[in-house]
């Protein structure tokens, strides 16, 4: 891996802030090297954290969102949850299903990281597929600005996003790692379930009042009053004119001004 850091465009890794985003489709080991990137840059005491945007197989925080979370150690690479520091609510486990609320959480999840780290690594989704995907990773990395573009690639999979930026941002290419194993669909659902049993561990039912838009199972957005996400509630009951949320312990209820309606359903 210090190969691969002298290899950024020679002092480009000592840049004061530097933004760098992986690229690559499902199963190519993108979550793999963003925490190898992270135990470098902490052995150059540098401040460092992961940028997740991969709303269904996230590596920081829970599913359904983009997640930031800066690190002061890490000893290997974490194969069970790990919390965010702040995070904002799509509603969606596809980034297809909303462009364009994704788009803004990722602006507004970067703009609070770059107040926080020194070097962010961006771990995106494996949705690269298609006018639609080729239109999403294009605009997030016009709205990121990264210094480096990290691209795992199993053949030219990547090379119609590439292209337009050639030139203008470095652009490290890199080969599928060999260790990463292959995930069924069944095996991607059974891990978003684990994340969300992790992150409702602890929680407690709180009763808010709000009109009938929710049903029960649904995952919902804790919005404050300025319309940041404090964190995830799962609806637990559908009265008349209330309902009934199970919150983590970490949320302060009395902070909660919205519900945010997604299309994620868990069960209890």
């Amino acid at each position: 891996m210090s190969l691969f850091l002298s290899s950024v465009g020679g002092k480009l890794y000592k840049k004061k802030t530097l933004k760098i985003i992986i690229l690559g489709k499902t199963d190519t080991g993108k979550t793999f090297l963003s925490f190898r990137l992270v135990k470098e840059f902490l052995k150059l005491k540098r401040k460092v954290g992961i940028l997740c945007s991969d709303l269904g197989q996230s590596c920081i925080g829970p599913p359904g969102c983009v997640s930031f979370k800066l690190f002061s150690s890490l000893k290997k690479t974490p194969s069970s949850y790990v919390p965010a520091d702040f995070m904002e609510f799509v509603g969606t486990l596809s980034p297809s299903a909303n462009l364009a609320n994704h788009l803004l959480a990722t602006k507004m999840v970067l703009d609070k990281a770059l107040a926080k780290a020194e070097v962010i690594i961006i771990n995106t989704t494996g949705y690269i597929k298609g006018e639609e995907a080729r239109f999403l990773k294009f605009s997030k990395i016009r709205i990121i600005k990264p210094d480096v573009i990290v691209a795992l690639q199993e053949k030219d999979e990547l090379e119609k996003i590439l292209k337009f930026f050639e030139g203008t941002i470095y652009i490290v290419r890199l080969k599928k790692s060999e260790r990463v194993k292959k995930r069924t669909a069944g095996e991607r659902a059974s891990f978003r379930e684990r994340l969300f049993h992790a992150y409702f561990k602890r929680a407690k039912i709180v009763i808010f009042f709000a009109k009938s838009c929710f049903k029960e199972n649904m995952v919902v957005g804790l919005l404050d009053e300025r319309l940041t996400t404090l964190g995830l509630g799962r609806i637990e009951k559908v009265e008349k004119h209330k309902v009934k949320v199970l919150l983590p312990y970490s949320v302060e209820a009395k902070r909660v001004r919205y519900l945010l309606p997604s299309l994620i359903f868990i069960s209890s």
